[in-house]
């Protein structure tokens, strides 16, 4: 969970039964490495107490208007403009920080909507006024304020919304990756702060960002959806109360917003400060280290732009393109059963011990890219708890065969609403077509020490059982794989392993991708079942049964023999059972799906994303003709 430093008073204005905070405020945003949003300094902040009429008749008008605070000199005095923002710019370099934007906060009691791009009807407009009002009436108002006042105080907050992923920033792990993410983006969001839980809840309802190099016209999106979900969360009680109104303009043409701006934009000290920002912000995406694992998970095939390089960095980038295609053709070579899984889930380095077993369960998208490498895109489930085996006291040893005292682990993931898990579909497939990728499916992993098979598919023999439960138990000092930058190697075995190395298609690049997952019935809804193991150097995945070429329930002996000869011969342990389930479809194995597929928007990015794969396969068979192999 991030944090929000130096908060206005705009952006939770208190309120009780005979008064109300009205407030306003724009102020300079910026973020850190850790993610966490800073308030600069203000443009203008200001904030009035208003007094009720205590007779009940006219209780929902304001008697009179205190002002407690103001700061509005820089909307009437340009020098003390210009100066507020050369000094915020060089403060925010001087600190190592990345300027976000301009972000806006109105308390009003929500008697009107305030910001022209949130088009709320009129009943809309009175839910949202009526459910603050009585949370102000209980004297039940929320206060998530922490820290020390004027000096380090803070809220912790969340995004929700289909464009939350421009504040939470998934995968990027330092300032370098932040800023590149940041860099070509310019546009706004509105919505409504919410608390709930002790945070401060950004519901995102319209957003209009747009790339540098977009064709876009930077339409207003409008997510009704996120502002029903709210009033269902609040009503049930997950959603404490609305508090005030947002919204956020990003990058260095949100400086377009304030008033007063026409008149002091072509200043000599305000066009200096934008250059020295925006040198500073290039040089901190030029920075940012590049290994042959960083091209293949993040830039191969994403749009970049040449305008921000000098030609030695066009050199040095078509030099390690040509490194990673020659590597690409090495592992092919080598082996046509590796795959690279990158981002995988945790629970696959959690194994047991003496003394307990690891307990989990685990749900992840897939996606491919050229070179038959693997990602987990998002992880929809994650648990994980740690079973402590029993103690025979008549024996005088412990019991392998149960446990108890399951711990739960303190990382995982549940999703608790429909709206969760709309978002993360939402964002998935954006990133996909983003990174130039293909969706795979779903994998599912599930372990319980081996104690019955987790998946009707797999119809394993009692005295299998038995073997894996010995396997297991015996294998408790195996090392586990390392993560190197981000990956594990994965060794495929059994029938239906091409399905995931495609070693049986001359299949070059994303094109030819396209064309096999959508022309193979096997990359819709089919499936292929079996057990993880690893040693210390690789992951190994047993395909021991699948319907990719008709219906079966039979178990591959023969793979299950070469499982067992590894298992013995070698430091090889079991770790899990796994399924993957291909194409969209899986998609609609999640409990949630029959909620979140009512959402419009999802439907439009996923309507997308069948496009994007239409496009793909056009394009492969225009350069049919082209084609020397």
């Amino acid at each position: 969970m991030a944090k929000f430093l130096n908060p206005s008073p705009a952006l939770l204005p208190k309120g009780t039964r005979h008064y109300v905070e009205l407030a306003g405020s724009k102020s300079f945003l910026a973020i850190d490495e850790e993610k966490d949003f800073i308030n600069i300094r203000n443009i203008f902040d200001e904030l009035s107490l208003g007094e009720y009429w205590r007779d009940t008749k006219i209780s929902s008008q304001i008697e009179k208007l205190t002002i407690k605070h103001e700061d509005a000199e820089a909307l009437y005095d340009t020098n003390i403009l210009i100066e507020r923002i050369t000094s915020t710019l060089d403060d925010i370099i001087s600190k190592g920080l990345i300027f976000l934007g301009i972000a806006s906060f109105e308390g009003n009691a929500f008697e009107t909507s305030v910001f022209n791009e949130m088009d709320l009807s009129w009943g809309e407009q009175e839910t949202l006024m009526n459910l603050y009002k009585e949370k102000r009436l209980e004297e039940s108002f929320p206060d998530v304020r922490k820290g020390l006042i004027d000096l380090n105080e803070y809220v912790e907050c969340n995004w929700f919304g289909t464009a939350s992923k421009y504040f939470t920033l998934p995968g990027k792990k330092n300032l370098n990756e932040i800023a590149a993410m940041l860099y070509p983006y310019s546009g706004n969001v509105s919505g409504i702060v919410a608390v709930a839980q002790g945070a401060a809840n950004f519901i995102i309802l319209t957003d209009s960002f747009l790339k540098s190099n977009s064709i876009d016209t930077g339409e207003i999106r409008i997510d009704k959806d996120n502002l029903n979900q709210m009033f269902h969360l609040i009503k049930k009680g997950i959603l404490a109360a609305p508090i005030s109104w947002f919204k956020i303009d990003l990058g260095l043409k949100s400086l377009e917003v304030l008033a007063g701006w026409d008149e002091i934009k072509d200043l000599e000290p305000i066009k200096r400060a934008q250059e020295k920002y925006l040198e500073y912000h290039k040089n901190l995406i030029k920075q940012k280290k590049k290994t042959i694992e960083n091209i293949l998970d993040e830039d191969l095939g994403r749009t970049i732009d040449i305008s921000c390089m000098t030609e030695e960095e066009i050199e040095r980038d078509l030099s390690e393109c040509m490194a990673t295609l020659n590597k690409l053709n090495e592992m092919q070579l080598s082996s046509q059963e590796i795959s690279l899984l990158y981002k995988p889930p945790k629970v696959l380095f959690s194994y047991g011990d003496l003394k307990r077993a690891a307990i989990f369960g685990a749900m992840s998208l897939l996606s491919i890219d050229i070179g038959s490498n693997i990602s987990c895109v998002a992880d929809l489930r994650m648990n994980l708890s740690w079973g402590e085996y029993v103690y025979d006291e008549f024996y005088k040893k412990i019991d392998e065969n149960s446990f108890l005292n399951l711990e739960r682990d303190k990382d995982f993931i549940e999703f608790e609403n429909p709206l969760q898990l709309r978002d993360i579909y939402s964002k998935s497939f954006q990133d996909i077509m983003h990174g130039g990728e293909i969706f795979l499916g779903l994998l599912e992993l599930e372990s319980n020490a081996f104690e019955f098979s987790l998946f009707q598919e797999l119809d394993i023999s009692e005295q299998d059982l038995e073997t894996l439960q010995q396997f297991y138990q015996d294998k408790s000092e195996v090392k586990l794989p390392s993560l190197r930058d981000g990956h594990v190697q994965i060794r495929w075995f059994g029938d239906g392993k091409e399905y995931f190395t495609f070693i049986n298609h001359d299949c070059i690049g994303i094109y030819d991708l396209a064309d096999i997952v959508s022309s193979d019935q096997a990359y819709d809804n089919k499936y292929a079942t079996g057990i993880v193991c690893f040693d210390s150097s690789s992951t190994y995945f047993f395909i021991l049964n699948n319907n990719f070429k008709g219906d079966s329930d039979k178990i591959n002996e023969e793979t299950l023999e070469i499982m067992y000869q590894k298992l013995l011969k070698t430091d090889m342990a079991p770790l899990c059972w796994f399924k993957i389930t291909l194409g969209l479809e899986s998609l609609k194995k999640h409990a949630f799906w029959k909620q979140a597929s009512q959402f419009s928007n999802l439907c439009i990015i996923l309507q997308n994303y069948k496009k994007y794969i239409k496009r793909l396969t056009i394009i492969k068979e225009k350069e049919k003709k082209y084609r020397i192999y």
